[in-house]
């Protein structure tokens, strides 16, 4: 088994960019194929330190138990790095630290794993819908309520920031190909919006509370936060 066992999970986190990137150079894997490669490693070495420490303290005469026996037959080779890293450790370390030294084996191995785990997790996500998530339409939305959502928003602010678009024709142009709706629809809406001094105010999109709110709760349901 060439693959190397990382026993410390701070070492583990500054070296798995990198282990990363040597298991992608295969093309036909990813970031998710490499983590649950990791994952599988990492707890069979979980249990090899569990199982040591149990064939250590067995009674003599005790029989092996099945499980163990399934277990090396399948990880021998794994099995046989961790008790050698154990075994040297304990060497240079005394007899005396061995229960401390499985200890801190085990933590590691569940952090690296619980690390893993969420970084798969974080990556898997966005590919899901969550168990609550309701698909909503706002094609059907009146002309008004475009142009609030678009205030809202921030892209008309935006929009006004070009020259260009000082004019609420051209504004309202623009804002055809965005909405579905005639500029003679969008001009009247958005003229006394912008154009709040000096203009009749009957139109404005902002004189109807009820419309805002909805809007605004909307949004705020599709996790955007109105001004």
């Amino acid at each position: 088994m060439n693959k190397e066992i990382i026993y410390s999970f701070k070492e583990y986190q500054e070296k798995y960019t990198l282990a990363l990137g040597d298991f992608c150079k295969n093309t036909e894997f990813d970031e998710i194929d490499f983590i649950t490669t990791e994952i599988d490693y990492y707890r069979i070495y979980l249990t090899s330190v569990s199982m040591y420490k149990r064939r250590r303290y067995r009674g003599v005469g005790d029989p092996h138990l099945d499980e163990d026996i399934t277990f090396l037959n399948g990880n021998c080779a794994s099995y046989d790095l961790i008790v050698e890293s154990i075994e040297n450790k304990t060497k240079s370390e005394g007899i005396n630290n061995l229960d401390s030294i499985i200890a801190n084996y085990k933590i590691h191995f569940n952090k690296i794993i619980s690390f893993l785990e969420t970084k798969k997790l974080s990556i898997e996500k966005p590919l899901t819908e969550p168990d609550n998530f309701k698909e909503v339409d706002l094609s059907n939305s009146s002309a008004v309520k475009k142009v609030i959502y678009l205030k809202e928003l921030g892209i008309i602010d935006l929009l006004q920031k070009q020259p260009c678009f000082y004019a609420v024709n051209n504004l309202a142009t623009v804002l055809s190909s965005i909405t579905g709706e005639k500029p003679t629809t969008l001009q009247p809406i958005l003229n006394p919006m912008i154009n709040t001094k000096g203009t009749a105010q009957k139109n404005n999109p902002y004189n109807t509370i009820t419309n805002v709110n909805k809007v605004k709760k909307q949004l705020i349901e599709l996790g955007f936060q109105p001004k």
